[in-house]
């Protein structure tokens, strides 16, 4: 489709936040490495795809497979981390904010009966905006 790849940073800096700061529950660290997580999130934030990797790889007592699976699998992604057209992204809360307000914080609709109500609401939405336009 021509588009570039860009990991999410949220859940990356989630991923990475809970492998070197804290991890609640049965996974809690004793030992917080504030110095470690700092420099390993400039490193993703600067898309430094091999840099990121030889950190994960030398305390990979600290992460998780899942984890490391999750950055070494995504290289595109994270040398896009410092592209200059990369401005974010917000998709995700924009979404559940949406549906939230559709449905009225309910999670009981049925596939289609929700389908059909986004189908209205985008109809409303582009009507308003074409009778705007005019």
């Amino acid at each position: 489709m021509g588009c570039y790849y860009i990991l999410d940073k949220f859940h990356a800096l989630n991923y990475l936040w809970k492998s070197f700061v804290n991890v609640r529950g049965k996974h809690q660290k004793k030992a917080l490495d504030w110095t470690k997580y700092l420099d390993v999130t400039t490193t993703f934030s600067n898309g430094n795809y091999n840099g990121l990797i030889t950190i994960l790889e030398n305390n990979f007592n600290k992460v998780t497979k899942k984890t490391y699976n999750y950055f070494k699998n995504n290289e595109q992604g994270i040398i896009n981390q410092n592209a200059s057209w990369n401005i974010g992204c917000s998709a995700e809360s924009d979404v559940y904010h949406f549906l939230k307000s559709l449905t009225n914080g309910a999670k009981i609709y049925h596939h289609q009966t929700l389908n059909n109500m986004l189908i209205a609401k985008a109809n409303y939405l582009n009507s308003r905006s074409y009778l705007n336009s005019g």
